[in-house]
């Protein structure tokens, strides 16, 4: 049975990437982060199947990428918090979670 590594964090600015990964290299999870305003919402890539909710509810704030997962635009700062947190909340499999500044989940 493969051990398990390190949690392992991907410094991009403005944005997270962390993943969980057995010994041997393979993802265990697949999360994108980004901090707005009071807002850090992570996307599950690993959960997400790219109905596109959360597009048709903020173009603005998410895209599919080329496996039609979605991901954040860098337009994102540019979206007022209600309309981010109504568009996390149209994820019909919950791969989008909100927290805000204590830590408290928003969303699911």
């Amino acid at each position: 049975m493969p051990g398990f590594a390190a949690l392992e964090m991907f410094s991009r600015p403005g944005r997270h990437r962390r993943g969980l990964y057995f010994s041997d290299g393979i993802p265990v999870s697949d999360i994108d982060e980004r901090r707005t305003g009071d807002l850090l919402i992570r996307i599950d890539r690993d959960l997400c199947v790219g109905f596109g909710d959360c597009i048709e509810a903020a173009a603005a704030a998410f895209e599919l990428d080329d496996e039609g997962i979605a991901v954040f635009r860098e337009g994102i700062d540019g979206v007022d918090r209600e309309t981010l947190l109504a568009a996390c909340d149209e994820c019909p499999v919950d791969a989008i979670s909100v927290l805000d500044a204590d830590g408290t989940q928003l969303v699911p």
